[in-house]
């Protein structure tokens, strides 16, 4: 029978050495269904020697916290304790089943279609449940205004070359839309940053064209061949006396 130490008295003091059996060991530990704090604290002895206890009779530990399942109230799979305790009880499966399902209209169930919170255009379930539940084009406007740090007149500009621009626009009174439409490239997409509608022309101020700007642009070009659209650089600005 191995030796565990001292027991502690009600002050924390070590009074005497005391042995338990493995028999008693096994009955206290199914009696507070395996929390080892309860029985430690019948015992009066640490968790270290509560575990070298353990070891010495080859008892092994499932876990300090009590283990409850629980299962679905229709088919009786197991399911997760939110499910249990904050949900209808039911796994995902019976969740949707026939009346279950605030789709089910007329003896069967249609399909469940979701919606933009902004625009009310329909979306994946994807983007509803991982997303931000909005459409690509409301994902890019509220993502580009939210990056916006420069104001001229009504409009909140990402550059000061683009304010330098608006301005250019102004002063030669050439009419302008700032980000007026937003371009759906399969799973990306493009807002320009001007639109001339005398020219019917957009305009896209860049500084740094890398890569990833490159491609999009192609894409765009190879999706909306008949959209006029110019790219101004840094030479072209100061050409124009923009800059």
């Amino acid at each position: 029978m191995p030796f565990i130490g001292k027991k502690r008295d009600s002050k924390g003091q070590f009074v005497r050495t005391f042995y338990i059996s493995k028999p008693k060991l096994l009955k206290l530990y199914n009696k507070h269904n395996r929390i080892t704090k309860d029985i430690c604290r019948v015992l009066g002895i640490s968790y270290i020697q509560l575990y070298k206890l353990f070891k010495a009779y080859n008892i092994k530990l499932e876990g300090k916290r009590r283990i409850i399942t629980y299962c679905c109230k229709i088919c009786g799979n197991r399911i997760s304790n939110t499910s249990a305790l904050h949900g209808k009880g039911t796994c995902n499966f019976c969740a949707n089943l026939k009346e279950n399902n605030p789709n089910y209209i007329d003896g069967r169930t249609k399909e469940a279609k979701y919606y933009c919170k902004i625009c009310n255009k329909e979306i994946s379930i994807s983007a509803f449940k991982y997303g931000c539940c909005r459409c690509r084009v409301c994902f890019v406007r509220v993502t580009f205004n939210n990056s916006k740090k420069y104001k001229y007149k009504s409009n909140s500009f990402r550059s000061s070359w683009e304010v330098s621009f608006a301005k250019w626009l102004d002063l030669s009174d050439i009419n302008y839309e700032y980000e007026n439409k937003v371009f759906e490239l399969g799973n990306k997409a493009y807002l320009p940053d001007f639109y001339l509608p005398e020219f019917d022309c957009y305009i896209e101020i860049k500084g740094w064209f890398r890569k990833k700007a490159k491609d999009k642009m192609k894409l765009f070009k190879s999706l909306y061949p008949n959209i006029n659209i110019r790219i101004f650089f840094k030479k072209e600005l100061d050409m124009l006396g923009v800059l």
